[in-house]
């Protein structure tokens, strides 16, 4: 057998396991949510069960901000792709939805990568997807406006 032959075989053994995982990664995203939400709810762990001692067991490693996790989904792949792109540089579709899903973003579609790329592309004020640059760029970051100062009394 050729190293090509090789190659595909190996690479067939690999999405095979791979798709066996993927049952696995949902639960384990979903319990991610919920561990958050607990802690969202209870500051830390409900003080009648065992999840204070759960949470120092299974530290959960999510950079979306508390009052993101209020959002919709939609919003939540907007301000996600954001603050990845910020910070890592152009990405793709397909990165933006795997790390987006790692942060506990639960993309509700059967093609995530298309869902996350449609999204983007209608914000075009916000993003631009460039391909020799590696993927999306975010042109305008959206910040919330701040209220104007209160009128105050002349004199006073």
């Amino acid at each position: 057998m050729d190293t090509y032959a090789k190659a595909v075989l190996e690479l067939a053994e690999i999405e095979k396991t791979l798709a066996q995982l993927a049952p696995l990664q949902q639960r384990r995203t979903q319990l991610h949510m919920f561990v958050n939400i607990g802690r969202d709810l209870y500051g830390g762990g409900n003080t009648q069960t065992d999840a204070p001692s759960l949470q120092a067991e299974v530290p959960i490693q999510s950079s979306i901000p508390p009052s993101s996790r209020r959002l919709t989904m939609r919003q939540q792949i907007i301000e996600g792709a954001e603050r990845l792109i910020k910070s890592r540089g152009p990405m793709q579709s397909r990165q933006l939805a795997e790390l987006l899903e790692h942060d506990g973003v639960q993309i509700g579609s059967a093609d995530k990568v298309l869902a996350v790329s449609t999204i983007l592309s209608r914000e075009k004020d916000r993003f631009k997807s460039h391909r020799a640059a590696g993927g999306w760029l975010v042109v305008h970051s959206h910040k919330e406006a701040t209220p104007p100062s209160a009128p105050t009394l002349a004199g006073s």
